[in-house]
């Protein structure tokens, strides 16, 4: 999971400013260690260029809350059809997306 933090910094930083990140083929299921994709970690990458990240069972996703903001999703926006927005006891916005979401 080092390398693929890694991978995540080094790329996004190579991005323009407000620019999408887009990662692919993550899977935490075959990969040693342990990494938070949750939206706060992400944002602690970038608050100023979209970071998404999609599993490679291409039913789960995460993103930061910059490309949650150019999206205009919050809080407060309902479920897609068959897909959800993952949030917290709070009702916040956790960063991960399930199914037709993404």
């Amino acid at each position: 999971m080092d390398e693929v933090y890694q991978t995540l910094v080094t790329t996004v930083n190579k991005c323009e400013e407000g620019s999408w990140a887009l990662f692919q083929l993550f899977d935490p299921m075959i990969t040693i260690g342990v990494l938070d994709v949750r939206k706060n970690a992400l944002d602690k990458i970038s608050t100023t260029k979209a970071i998404f990240i999609m599993e490679a069972n291409g039913h789960v996703a995460f993103a930061n809350s910059y490309a949650f903001n150019l999206l205009g999703v919050t809080k407060d926006s309902e479920d897609p059809p068959h897909g959800r927005f993952m949030r917290d006891s709070q009702g916040e916005l956790t960063g991960e997306l399930q199914e037709k979401a993404i």
